[in-house]
């Protein structure tokens, strides 16, 4: 555990307040064991490096247990460039706060489809969206020629933020 623990700060150390776990590496996310295993993971990182947030992606629907226990502040169940419905998500989700889901979209062609995800979002609760253009074996090792434009859609949908937006252009 305290090897993966130093694998892990090195990868995904996003900022100075959040970090992401991704991919969760397991074979089977829904044994209590792997629930249990990213569990005391995220309770480690949550003391020894005073972060304000973690972010755990399985890239799917994972086991309840990743919500209830918790597993991070934030889960990615939807990682893809595939078609996907409100229905898709598990009726669990709901007993969760919905800052608590991300959805991660790849292979978007065109602005007018990724202003459609983040409605989907939007429309479902789902706070943390990120559409990408880019495709093949790493998706996120660009941003996307639309970046602009998804900012200034997030941002619209949350001007109580008043985050200065033209700062991630």
């Amino acid at each position: 555990m305290r090897r993966h623990r130093c694998r892990i700060f090195a990868w995904f150390h996003l900022s100075k307040h959040a970090l992401a776990l991704a991919p969760w590496a397991t074979k089977k996310p829904e044994e209590p064991k792997s629930v249990a295993y990213y569990s005391e993971l995220y309770n480690y990182i949550r003391k020894a490096k005073w972060l304000s947030l973690v972010v755990g992606n399985p890239g799917t629907v994972c086991a309840e247990g990743y919500f209830s226990s918790p597993a991070a502040d934030v889960i990615c169940l939807h990682e893809s460039d595939k078609e996907v419905a409100a229905s898709f998500f598990p009726a669990w989700t709901a007993k969760y706060p919905s800052t608590s889901v991300l959805i991660l979209k790849y292979g978007v062609s065109t602005e007018n489809e990724m202003l459609r995800w983040v409605d989907f979002a939007a429309k479902n609760k789902f706070p943390y969206i990120y559409c990408t253009d880019d495709r093949g074996k790493n998706p996120w090792d660009s941003l996307p020629g639309f970046w602009g434009k998804e900012v200034d859609a997030v941002v619209n949908l949350n001007p109580a933020v008043g985050v200065d937006h033209r700062l991630h252009r």
